[in-house]
């Protein structure tokens, strides 16, 4: 696969993380973890997803630039891999309620 898939997947998996971590902690059976995270979800639900998505779309841009690097490379991959996980504690916690 390429970066450039690896980048779309981590984006799209960022998305997931966001939304459910909203609905999680909105209805009170999760908590964020990140305090910058936390403190823009309790100021605004709109201030979230916007640092959310800018945030990892920097980052994406970033790894997107220096893509024939293999230290980008393995951190493109190493992010879809951490976000999948977080995907997958996210779904178990949803299936327990």
């Amino acid at each position: 696969m390429t970066p450039l898939t690896g980048l779309v997947l981590l984006n799209i998996l960022n998305l997931i993380d966001a939304y459910y971590t909203y609905i999680g902690v909105s209805n009170g059976y999760l908590v964020e973890l990140n305090p910058l995270m936390e403190y823009l979800l309790v100021k605004s639900s709109f201030l979230f997803f916007a640092c959310k998505i800018a945030l990892v779309g920097l980052a994406s841009s970033f790894l997107y630039l220096r893509r024939d690097h293999t230290l980008s490379r393995i951190f493109i991959w190493f992010g879809c891999a951490l976000y999948f996980g977080i995907g997958l504690l996210h779904a178990f916690h949803l299936s327990n309620l």
